[in-house]
């Protein structure tokens, strides 16, 4: 089916839709701020305006024109300004059949100029309605970071962002305001106007922001990697289509997916350390740091597969000479797999245990090393490290493999920390003046550990001089970091204590204490958010699966979902309402069956203020 339309009356409909859309979606118009036309190909059709990336770049050249030369200039933290020109000169040349060109400059020169704010010149630094559109929100450092400008005038068209992802956006916002819009993935699921014999003007002054700070679909089972899809041009017969990496980018790019407020909170990470807390227990002889029966030997003694060893691990102690030197192996009772050097793991991962002071140690030393590497070369930027436990079942054996089921109290207890008054004493029926520990409780473990990693690292950074406590800029460095992982699984309720409240959490799902117990009365995630908004200050997200084929094609989170507006309406408005402002997801390239879904979330998690008659009208405008 095509989606390439070429109709004068559809494109006035058209715009006549995105101007109602442009009235509820919150964008806004600059009363106090005149705009004029800006045409970008002259009436004879023999010259075009370029694309301008204003660089605020060093270097004695004012423009750079090769494409190449511009990427490596900008760097990868601004790679995003690069693709939205990218995106604005596919859009000019399918509209128009010209292409413009893209230049790097650090001059005002005519034509669509990409800028971020501190690089604008004085006469609009000094146009307070500008500033005041994109001014910080200090109650919510992430508001505005997304915030964007456009202001078009004779010769110029600004796009201003505070940040490359809000440049994006802009970008994205702008050809929409004359009927270009991607719809979908591939050449064919574009709507592009017909401006072959028509001028392209734009007319435009005003400003947008997200409501959802992360708007994001990520495709898996492999698809974005030739995983039942061309990824090589060589492979491609047909001169239309395209490569599945272009598609993707310019979906997510355009759907505005790809750009962000705030930073992920991050899944599954503890399987990476699995290589070293291993080498630790080479090293010295030692059976213990993982969930699991775990054993030490010569591949020649690893006795036969059995009953009686299923479920242990064995791991060889053979010289480097040997092909098994440091192999893990895993009995399933019939046979002992081999699993290599990285990982411990059977049917699923082996978690380490991090009840264990010096596998504790070892996550301890890496958020150092990778901390200060981050900072030497992002003195201003957030720090995050994942401290998410491995996927799987693992943790339902926590309390008869870890070693030390109390030595989260027993830390407090010497670091003179008593426990005190509970937060969340009173809320949602939690009867619990003051702060405790629940041994048998996997969350509670997870959470501690975040607790003490953080408090370690602080006092790592105490016993530095004063100077190497803050960043070249003078960030100060325990105020940069954070810690992230997911509410999941074994560890799916509330911690019975306080947290460190740079820990920032992602909701996941397939919980097995909510609605249970003592927790009875948190029988969902809503319930759940809620507490953790009161536990912490980082917006919490919230992870979902739309469609994974490679397991299941149809949704599993929210089951049997619905490409309908009101459907899609209840699962955005759902989240906002209980204070999520970060989504992600698990989708496939099921465009036929659900590309529409896809498209009404993006737009919905855009502006979650939308009603579903709204959303009904973008939904008519998809068709």
């Amino acid at each position: 089916m095509s989606r390439q339309i070429h109709s004068g009356f559809l494109i006035l409909f058209f715009m006549f839709f995105s101007f109602c859309f442009s009235v509820w979606s919150g964008e806004r118009d600059l009363t106090n701020t005149r705009s004029l036309p800006f045409r970008v190909i002259s009436k004879d059709r023999k010259s075009v305006k370029p694309i301008i990336i204003h660089g605020g770049f060093n270097g004695s050249e004012t423009i750079i024109s090769n494409l190449k030369k511009i990427k490596k200039t900008l760097g990868k933290k601004k790679t995003l300004i690069y693709d939205a020109a990218i995106y604005a000169q596919e859009a000019v040349t399918k509209m128009t059949g010209i292409t413009p060109a893209i230049k790097l400059s650090n001059n005002d020169t005519d034509g669509i100029l990409l800028i971020e704010k501190k690089n604008l010149p004085e006469r609009l630094k000094a146009n307070t309605e500008i500033m005041k559109a994109l001014a910080q929100d200090h109650s919510d450092s992430s508001r505005s970071n997304e915030a964007f400008v456009l202001l078009s005038e004779n010769r110029q068209l600004w796009v201003i962002g505070n940040t490359p992802d809000g440049i994006a956006d802009g970008v994205v916002s702008l050809f929409e305001s004359v009927g270009y819009e991607v719809l979908g993935m591939g050449p064919n699921w574009i709507h592009i106007p017909n401006f072959h014999e028509t001028p392209l003007d734009f007319n435009v002054c005003k400003t947008d922001r997200p409501g959802f700070y992360i708007r994001y679909l990520w495709a898996t089972s492999g698809q974005p990697y030739a995983v039942g899809t061309i990824c090589s041009r060589s492979l491609i017969k047909d001169k239309a289509d395209e490569t599945v990496q272009k598609s993707y980018k310019r979906w997510l790019l355009g759907t505005r997916m790809e750009q962000r407020s705030t930073f992920d909170r991050l899944g599954h990470a503890f399987q990476a350390y699995h290589r070293y807390v291993m080498e630790y227990m080479f090293k010295n002889k030692i059976e213990n740091g993982f969930l699991g029966k775990v054993k030490l030997g010569l591949f020649k003694d690893m006795p036969a597969a059995n009953k009686e060893n299923k479920g242990w691990s064995w791991l060889c102690l053979d010289n480097k000479e040997s092909e098994n030197h440091r192999h893990a192996f895993f009995s399933d009772g019939k046979e002992w797999k081999d699993y290599g050097t990285l990982y411990m793991r059977g049917s699923d991962f082996t978690p380490i245990d991090f009840t264990l002071e010096y596998t504790r140690n070892i996550f301890l030393q890496k958020l150092k090393d990778k901390s200060e590497n981050h900072f030497k070369k992002n003195p201003d930027d957030l720090f995050v490290f994942g401290t998410d436990p491995e996927d799987g079942g693992g943790y339902a054996r926590f309390s008869k493999y870890a070693k030390n089921l109390n030595w989260y109290p027993e830390y407090r207890a010497k670091e003179n920390m008593t426990f005190s008054s509970y937060v969340l004493h009173g809320f949602n029926g939690i009867d619990q003046e003051k702060e405790r520990w629940d041994p048998e409780s996997v969350t509670d473990h997870v959470f501690a550990f975040n607790n003490w990693l953080l408090r370690e690292y602080d006092k790592w950074l105490d016993s530095l001089p004063e100077k190497q406590r803050k960043t070249s800029s003078g960030k100060i460095k325990k105020l940069q970091v954070r810690c992230s992982f997911l509410s999941y699984n074994y560890y799916d309720v509330l911690p019975h204590f306080n947290l460190d409240r740079r820990i920032a959490i992602k909701l996941a799902g397939y919980p097995k204490n909510q609605g249970r117990g003592e927790w009875k009365n948190f029988d969902d995630w809503r319930k759940i958010a809620e507490g953790f908004k009161i536990l912490l200050k980082e917006p919490i997200a919230r992870y979902g699966i739309y469609s994974l084929a490679y397991w299941a094609d149809r949704s599993l989170a929210p089951p049997r979902w619905s490409n309908s507006s009101k459907a899609i309406h209840k699962i955005v408005r759902e989240m906002y309402d209980n204070g999520i402002k970060i989504h992600n997801a698990e989708m496939d390239f099921n465009f036929g069956r659900f590309g529409l879904g896809y498209y009404l979330l993006a737009k919905m998690m855009w502006n979650p203020d939308m009603s579903v008659k709204e959303l009904d009208v973008i939904r008519n405008r998809w068709f």
